[in-house]
């Protein structure tokens, strides 16, 4: 059953975590265009409006986060934002979509359960006038960049997946178990090519076996829970996101192996962080739950009658945190109060602007 929940969030990253189905952001003035971008007599007014969000599930702190940016770039824009999750459900994704276009969304942030919604997701926006910025997972074949959708922003998964395997190596791993994503979706599988790049690499480290069970924690824990029971002897568990690798953690923990087994994850949640600062996690990365906001700006600026010029696709090196890194991590980006100036990034507000997304981590 989806809840309409209002969430009020003075920082950008609080972590207070709700049952989330659909909700509306409220939205604040739009920020005054700047002294470079002064409006001249006959300048156009700027356009707000509601701008949609459609992502996979809220059973899982990663998309929290997104919300948390995707709130924080609609108000400094002068935006609302309408969100809602699919509950991993491609038929239910498209009915969603539907739903925000009647209720007047003047955009779309589309991160797809799987690359199969794309084309019929953008089909009945391009229907209705409605620009779109697909984020997270890779679009099919079947739409077109610059036609059906504006642009592609999402992590390199390959090297989120190789730099895992290889940390995990490093640290003793000889026999590894795997617990991936949903197959067929590029973040799983970009992920796991990964982990085969590292294993080509690195010939003695054998894969014992894997689980693709999906995404949430209490499906990492099963998996996790069976790949021990028919491996035994495994002394490393490579993890898709952090939510099965805080459900490995937790296994350990209760098997008496945290010793034994060194385990990561992927997506730089605090609680995966935390776990890393305690030894039951060797490293994590993430950043790249900044998408939607970086999405925002692009699609802003679409309603305001400017054409994108930046990358057909946007790849983000996702930041690596370990235990030496950790606490900067924290400092930085999951207890800082300081929010990320999306106004000054939009050629609307700022004729100095650039769509430079990718950098944006080594700028913070």
């Amino acid at each position: 059953m989806k809840k309409f929940i209002a969430l009020s969030l003075a920082l950008v990253l609080a972590l207070g975590l709700c049952a989330c189905g659909s909700s509306t952001i409220a939205a604040s003035p739009a920020a005054s265009p700047t002294a470079s971008a002064a409006p001249t007599a006959t300048a156009k007014p700027i356009v707000t409006g509601l701008i949609g969000f459609s992502f996979p599930t809220s059973n899982n702190e990663f998309w929290q986060y997104c919300i948390n940016y995707f709130e924080e770039a609609c108000k400094q824009l002068g935006c609302e934002g309408y969100y809602d999750d699919c509950n991993n459900d491609t038929a239910e994704q498209l009915t969603d979509v539907e739903a925000m276009i009647s209720k007047g969304i003047k955009a779309l942030i589309l991160a797809p359960q799987d690359s199969s919604v794309c084309a019929g997701i953008c089909g009945i926006c391009s229907k209705a006038g409605i620009p779109v910025v697909i984020i997270d997972r890779t679009p099919s074949n079947d739409v077109t960049v610059g036609k059906d959708y504006i642009t592609f922003i999402g992590p390199d998964d390959e090297t989120c997946g190789y730099n895992q395997a290889v940390a995990l190596i490093k640290a003793g791993a000889t026999k590894l178990v795997a617990i991936v994503g949903y197959k067929g979706t590029s973040v799983a599988e970009g992920r796991y090519a990964g982990l085969q790049k590292a294993l080509k690499e690195y010939p003695n480290v054998k894969l014992l076996g894997e689980e693709w069970p999906g995404e949430n924690q209490d499906e990492g824990d099963q998996a996790f829970r069976n790949l021990y029971s028919a491996y035994p002897d495994l002394n490393g568990v490579w993890c898709y996101n952090d939510s099965h690798g805080l459900a490995v953690a937790n296994v350990k923990q209760e098997y008496g192996i945290q010793d034994k087994v060194v385990s990561g994850g992927m997506d730089g949640l605090s609680p995966a962080v935390d776990a890393i600062k305690a030894g039951t996690m060797s490293l994590t990365s993430g950043g790249h739950y900044m998408m939607p906001a970086m999405a925002a700006v692009i699609l802003f600026d679409a309603m305001n009658g400017i054409k994108y010029d930046g990358a057909a696709a946007t790849k983000l090196t996702l930041m690596v945190i370990t235990k030496d890194t950790a606490d900067d991590y924290l400092k930085n980006y999951i207890n800082s109060t300081e929010t990320i100036d999306w106004a000054s990034r939009s050629k609307a507000l700022n004729a100095d602007a650039v769509y430079d997304f990718a950098t944006l981590f080594s700028k913070k």
